[in-house]
């Protein structure tokens, strides 16, 4: 029973460890989602940008004077809180995979120590019993030792046998 709890102590700590492993390789996929996302809104707002730019061009409106360029710079300033944003959340995302996998892995140690605890508990708890058990053997047969108790030998005095008897 104790080895079963050393053991199951041992494969907790081993799963904690596997997870934490995960979550460091989630993490890391969450900062490069998150940059591969970041760079797709960079290019959105530069055609945007274009897009506008070239609508005021046509119209005949001058794109680099008046309410043209603020709003072509407001349209690059949106962009720009835009992608940022999408890079704080993969950053968040990020940390909250790495903080859950800090915990598995201390959760994973916990149990591996709960294990040894509970081995050791269970040893302690069975030799009380045998020195109850043999209390109570030797009181009842003196002079008896610990293997006449092992081996249910009650009594004491035997004739001896063999060529020096």
């Amino acid at each position: 029973m104790a080895g079963g709890q050393v053991i199951q102590g041992v494969n907790a700590r081993r799963m904690g460890d596997a997870e934490h492993r995960f979550a460091l390789v989630q993490a890391e996929n969450a900062r490069l989602r998150g940059a591969a996302e970041e760079q797709d809104e960079r290019l959105r707002t530069r055609a945007e940008v274009g897009q506008a730019a070239a609508e005021f061009g046509a119209s005949g409106g001058e794109i680099n004077t008046g309410s043209s360029m603020e709003i072509l710079g407001d349209i690059a300033q949106m962009g720009d809180v835009d992608a940022r944003r999408i890079r704080q959340n993969a950053e968040n995302e990020a940390t909250f995979l790495e903080a859950q996998g800090a915990f598995a892995k201390a959760q994973g140690k916990a149990a591996q120590t709960q294990g040894f605890i509970n081995a050791a508990g269970t040893l302690l708890t069975g030799a009380s019993m045998v020195n109850d058990k043999w209390q109570v053997f030797k009181a009842n047969n003196p002079g008896s030792t610990f293997t006449d108790m092992i081996f249910n030998r009650t009594t004491v005095a035997r004739p001896r046998r063999g060529p020096f008897a």
